[in-house]
């Protein structure tokens, strides 16, 4: 959906109700993927009659990123699970919590991006130390509900990046 103004002015649309027409567009999308007969009226986008072919043959995840209430609102009653980007396991379990208050559907994923460094100092990384430590705050982030880390490391080159995923998929998750 995003979070740049600029972006929205590029396009010609209003930065202001993107949550809305985000909204909109996920019911419309789900309507396709759900329905036999999908049928879909609102502000923004509308159908009916409309021939959707082939549908999944199973049902396809819709999931939310984002950590505004608005968007915490947004993936516990319109998605299927929600992907935080640099967040704390205390700020996930903060987050599960705002969206337990909506009532998230179930079943109901979560995934969460976050940068990391084995070894050496690297301040912009949220997992850094050992690997034995990266292990242990991986676990924090089990614990806090996370059923899928994506890990981006924090890198100087290219072998340096290979490195640190080596070492991850070796010490940190054998």
């Amino acid at each position: 959906m995003g979070w740049i103004e600029q972006e929205y002015a590029y396009l010609r649309s209003d930065f202001r109700s993107r949550g809305h027409t985000a909204d909109e567009y996920i019911a419309a999308i789900r309507a396709l993927f759900e329905m036999e007969a999908p049928e879909f009226h609102g502000a923004h986008i509308g159908y009916e009659g409309a021939l959707f072919s082939p549908r999944p043959s199973a049902p396809l995840p819709i999931v939310v990123g984002g950590s505004s209430q608005a968007a915490l609102k947004r993936a516990a009653t319109l998605g299927d699970g929600w992907h935080g980007i640099n967040q704390s396991p205390e700020q996930v379990t903060a987050a599960l919590a705002a969206m337990d208050r909506y009532e998230r559907r179930s079943p109901f994923r979560i995934s969460l991006r976050t940068t990391m460094r084995i070894g050496g100092a690297a301040t912009e990384a949220s997992l850094t130390g050992a690997a034995t430590s990266l292990a242990e705050q991986v676990e924090r982030y089990a614990s806090a509900g996370v059923d899928e880390l994506v890990v981006e490391p924090v890198a100087s080159d290219l072998d340096d990046f290979i490195g640190q995923i080596t070492q991850f998929a070796t010490k940190v998750t054998p």
